[in-house]
């Protein structure tokens, strides 16, 4: 890629002391990216199916604007190496079907500089959901992230040594659901 575009969040320290990150776009004259996505479906019967997806990724900024940039060489931020899923459908009798879903990513960094303090662990998430259905009525409940598991999706930097925000995945969720049609 030429000209590739990243965003950026500095810290800038204001006349009070307070340190606040403002978004900055940068240009890289050089990067690549090149991956593999690959998905495979199995359907034994009609009652039963599953997925199974991967992807990989391979990034990295490969001239930059000033020879010193400390981004040269290094992968994008927020790009993990490899994400993957899978999935099964079963309907053990006709009106109900049940579903689940596994998802997962390596760890990845938060900045395009690749700082250790920033490095994002990777997770894995599973999802469920059950639908009964009663002529045209159709009852439901589903999980996300069905064992409540904490993880980081992005650590700000700070303008200290440590990062001070984040913002984190989705926290357990449970619903009951009732759809009708006529």
């Amino acid at each position: 890629m030429r000209d590739n575009q990243r965003s950026l969040n500095v810290p800038i320290t204001l006349d009070n002391g307070q340190v606040v990150l403002v978004s900055q776009v940068a240009n890289a004259p050089r990067t690549w990216s090149r991956g593999l996505e690959a998905t495979a479906a199995f359907r034994p019967s009609p009652a039963f199916g599953a997925r199974i997806a991967i992807g990989l990724l391979d990034t990295r900024i490969v001239e930059t604007l000033v020879p010193t940039d400390p981004t040269l060489g290094k992968a994008f931020q927020r790009a993990p190496g490899f994400s993957g899923s899978t999935a099964v459908d079963w309907r053990p009798v006709p009106d109900l079907t049940l579903s689940a879903q596994a998802r997962g990513w390596s760890s990845y960094f938060s900045d395009d500089t690749n700082r250790e303090s920033l490095r994002i662990d990777g997770a894995a998430v599973v999802d469920i959901r059950a639908a009964w259905r009663v002529g045209p009525v159709t009852v439901s409940a589903w999980a996300r992230n069905l064992f409540d598991r904490f993880y980081f999706t992005y650590l700000f930097p700070p303008a200290g040594a440590n990062p001070s925000l984040a913002t984190l995945g989705e926290p357990q969720q449970l619903g009951v659901g009732v759809e009708a049609r006529f």
